[in-house]
């Protein structure tokens, strides 16, 4: 079974409500397409993280968030500035 830290889950949370999945699906390399995300779903996902970790994410890492790897890395980059 993986392990998941705090980030990490709250990611996993926010991934599978905005796709409506259930939150079991979303692995650590997980892509947002293979989880049935689109372009709309992954603009949503950008103002979700934004939003309930206090971040702006620059579009230069926007574009890179395609996968749940991604976005915790993404913000936890951010998260330490």
């Amino acid at each position: 079974m993986e392990k998941f830290s705090d980030l990490e889950q709250q990611v996993r949370e926010i991934i599978a409500k905005q796709i409506d999945i259930d939150i079991s699906a979303v692995k650590k390399d997980s892509s947002i397409s293979q989880l049935g995300g689109d372009s709309l779903v992954a603009l949503q996902l950008l103002t979700v993280f934004e939003n309930r970790f206090n971040i702006t994410i620059p579009d230069d890492d926007a574009v890179k968030i395609d996968s749940f790897k991604s976005a915790v890395d993404i913000i936890e980059k951010l998260l330490k500035k």
